[in-house]
């Protein structure tokens, strides 16, 4: 087939097509990412119970980055993501026998400017700390977390909203070691 019997539109929303494919592309490389790493061998079992209680420290916060950190009052936006997360997946009651204790001790986060003007040349917004979940006095659970995201400009404009990624991340991370519970409807 010719070029000259392509209709007028398919050339222009094939490019628009592949545009989109190349947005979404991009969007997913530049979502938060980590992981997060048991600290005692034996303890891979997931976990069952419900928390009853998130608490959030950052004594581990250098100098130089603890009036951003405070700024955000990322540890209150730390423990409601990781609560919220835990509500959502059905893993958190006021009177459950779980206790998850987080201290971050690594957090950098890039400039709004920063992020727009030198986006991945300025490196990687991070948060790194460690974890304890407690069952009662008997048991305790320990890990370690290393988060990062590149998220730039174009998709998450404010400090802010690039911190929430990374605490969503998080959050979504511990839930994930808890056992899930398949209802059948």
């Amino acid at each position: 087939m010719d070029s000259a019997n392509i209709p007028p539109g398919a050339r222009s929303g094939r490019s628009l097509a592949n545009f989109c494919g190349m947005l979404v592309a991009l969007a997913m490389t530049a979502c938060a990412h980590g992981q997060i790493t048991n600290m005692r061998l034996g303890d891979t079992a997931a976990l069952s119970g419900k928390v009853s209680v998130v608490t959030v420290t950052s004594e581990g916060v250098v100098a130089e980055r603890r009036s951003v950190y405070e700024r955000l009052d990322a540890d209150r936006r730390i423990e409601e993501a990781i609560v919220s997360r835990l509500v959502e997946d059905d893993h958190f009651d006021e009177s459950g026998d779980l206790r998850v204790s987080v201290r971050v001790t690594g957090f950098r986060l890039r400039s709004a400017g920063n992020a727009f003007w030198a986006g991945y040349m300025a490196g990687v917004d991070k948060l790194e700390g460690e974890f304890d979940i407690q069952q009662g006095e008997g048991h305790t659970n320990h890990y370690a977390f290393q988060l990062s995201g590149a998220e730039e400009w174009y998709f998450k404009y404010s400090a802010t909203a690039r911190f929430r990624s990374l605490s969503r991340e998080l959050a979504e991370k511990i839930s994930t070691l808890f056992e899930r519970e398949d209802v059948a409807e």
